[in-house]
């Protein structure tokens, strides 16, 4: 919320890579719980376009260049 908040939702994306990290976000121990974020996402008002947005889109537009 804060980092859309900031930047908009057009400059937000959520990755899960976990590497050289020691401690995982609790409730976020690995890939199989990305459900449960886009869950709480939905419960804070965000709609499926802007949940497509942060989960790649945004990441392949940046990528398109």
């Amino acid at each position: 919320d804060h980092v859309v908040n900031l930047v908009g939702i057009e400059h937000v994306g959520i990755g899960s890579d976990y590497d050289g990290i020691e401690v995982t976000p609790e409730g976020m121990e690995d890939i199989s719980m990305m459900p449960k974020l886009f869950d709480e996402l939905r419960s804070r008002g965000y709609s499926e376009t802007d949940l497509s947005k942060i989960a790649s889109e945004n990441f392949f537009r940046c990528m398109e260049g």
